[in-house]
């Protein structure tokens, strides 16, 4: 068996490859900085919900190929907490434990 590498540093995102979304440190005291990637300008609605489906946080995204923030929800109940990133390209839910 013979295998070939030629120059392969990455593996480039297609048109069709969702976003990555990410929290970190998780778990936490409730604040998070929450970081989207890919978004490729399209519109993305980034929002949180509590462990009852309430919403305590919700950001329409333009415009952007990528978007950090700092999200602080320590004023709220502890436990476990949802962030969910939506556009066109698709859908991603990252848990987050708030103690």
């Amino acid at each position: 068996m013979h295998v070939v590498i030629d120059n392969c540093n990455a593996v480039p995102q297609t048109e069709d490859q969702p976003f990555h979304l990410a929290a970190t440190p998780n778990p936490s005291h409730g604040i998070f900085f929450i970081k989207l990637t890919g978004l490729k300008q399209k519109p993305t609605r980034l929002s949180v919900t509590d462990s009852q489906g309430k919403t305590v946080y919700s950001e329409l995204i333009t415009g952007a190929d990528q978007f950090k923030k700092t999200l602080d929800i320590s004023s709220d109940s502890k436990g476990i907490y949802l962030v969910k990133a939506e556009s066109e390209k698709g859908s991603g839910i990252v848990k987050l434990v708030v103690r």
